[in-house]
């Protein structure tokens, strides 16, 4: 799958989005999330994990986190 770097750019997904960006089911793009493959964040007063366009982006080139260790 060939995904446009420049779309991805400056957008926030929910895992929701992404999983449907992906094709794939909601709990794959969770069970990444836990594992430290892809870095998702919490809004302050939210329960949705968002995924900023640049975290994807690090993670279809397949680039390890940074800082974090893992």
């Amino acid at each position: 799958m060939v995904f446009d770097k420049d779309e991805l750019r400056g957008k926030i997904y929910t895992v929701e989005e992404l999983a449907n960006l992906l094709g794939v089911p909601e709990e794959n793009v969770r069970k990444k999330i836990r594992a430290g493959h892809i870095r998702a964040s919490k809004p302050a007063g939210s329960r949705r994990q968002m995924i900023e366009g640049e975290e994807i982006i690090r993670w279809l080139l397949d680039k390890p986190p940074e800082g974090d260790g893992v």
